[in-house]
């Protein structure tokens, strides 16, 4: 099937019982790093916990995507503090102000990263709280947007385009480079929660974690790659 626009990839996973083995696309696993960085910890209320690895997703050519073939995006927030609301959630893109603020990517609570293959280095430490997952890859076609199909679409999405809930929220980077949609995941997905790992304040069952609250999310990433921190999540409900 042929990459590009009118085709996505839809995201499933299955555990993986030999946690020895690092994969390159999973829900929780063994975080790939800038190399001279270490695992993002979160500043809200003077925390300095850990944030949690939720999702890394490693680029493939059939994706369709500008980015390098072995780029990973990495997902991290707190499972302690698991509210995202920011200053950033309250502006929108404009013509006067079409890019986004300088150092856009620091965040207290939650981290994104899209790493290239010469810049990742392998956490030998395993996520805790997110069971360990294998991310498996399926090309569909693109339903219309705004159809009954794309507003219900109930997986993580990679490439294609975004299902917006409500209005259009497309940045320019604070470089001046647009910004390319790299995934989306939907409303209240279930990211497995790992045995003894500590509930989350806004998510009542053991069962699961929330990413984001719950929050229907599309991540940008700048394609001129001028920071491997320059990714943005819009969320929306």
């Amino acid at each position: 099937m042929a990459t590009g626009k009118n085709t996505h990839h839809r995201v499933t996973w299955e555990p993986i019982t030999n946690t020895g083995e690092a994969v390159p696309s999973s829900l929780g696993g063994y975080p790939l790093l800038p190399p001279g960085d270490t695992w993002p910890v979160c500043t809200e209320d003077d925390c300095n916990r850990r944030m949690s690895l939720f999702v890394q997703i490693a680029v493939e050519t059939r994706f369709g995507l500008s980015f390098e073939k072995g780029s990973t995006l990495g997902v991290f927030q707190c499972v302690h503090h698991d509210d995202p609301f920011e200053e950033l959630d309250t502006k929108s893109p404009t013509k006067a102000k079409p890019r986004l603020p300088d150092r856009y990517w620091e965040h207290a609570n939650y981290a994104l990263y899209l790493t290239t293959p010469a810049q990742q280095q392998r956490s030998s430490d395993i996520e805790p709280y997110v069971t360990y997952s294998r991310l498996d890859f399926t090309a569909e076609p693109e339903p219309k947007p705004r159809s009954i199909e794309a507003l219900n679409y109930k997986n993580i999405k990679v490439s294609g385009s975004p299902f917006w809930v409500q209005k259009a929220k497309v940045w320019a980077c604070s470089c001046g480079a647009e910004m390319e949609f790299l995934c989306s995941m939907p409303e209240n997905l279930h990211y497995p929660r790992a045995e003894g790992s500590p509930r989350q304040p806004n998510v009542y069952s053991d069962g699961f974690h929330h990413l984001f609250l719950g929050l229907s999310t599309y991540v940008f990433a700048c394609k001129a790659r001028c920071h491997p921190r320059a990714v943005v999540a819009v969320r929306q409900n």
